[in-house]
């Protein structure tokens, strides 16, 4: 058996039940002092996917002109799609599917959760009306 990477349907607890929300509230107030044109990002895989885990951190700070489909981009580099797979993200409570011309500072301000992080969840298909 090969140790060389963990199965696609390893679960990983949510970043949420790793960190208590006033830990989170703080991390974010800070990462706004230091980087103010900036949005704290938390980047997840839906509980049901079965595609990989993204390697690496998983908090990440991103410019907030940064747009959805250029974060759609990074995450398919980061989980290492290939051309033919698609993969679909989506925004706070994980029932947001945006356009993907919207910046990343555009969608923290309607889809920042209470802690001041913005959630993005990654699926392999679209469930968006499930």
């Amino acid at each position: 058996m090969s140790s060389e990477s963990a199965p696609a349907t390893k679960v990983t607890r949510p970043y949420k039940e790793r960190h208590s929300l006033e830990e989170r509230k703080k991390l974010a107030k800070t990462i706004f002092e230091k980087n103010p044109d900036h949005v704290p990002v938390i980047l997840e895989r839906a509980a049901k996917s079965q595609l990989k885990e993204i390697k690496g951190c998983r908090k990440v700070i991103i410019s907030a002109n940064f747009s959805a489909s250029r974060l759609l981009m990074e995450i398919r580099r980061k989980i290492e799609l290939q051309d033919h797979e698609s993969v679909f993200i989506f925004f706070g409570n994980g029932n947001a599917l945006p356009s993907m011309t919207m910046t990343l500072g555009e969608l923290h301000k309607m889809y920042a959760d209470e802690d001041g992080f913005l959630y993005v969840n990654y699926y392999e298909e679209s469930v968006y009306g499930n």
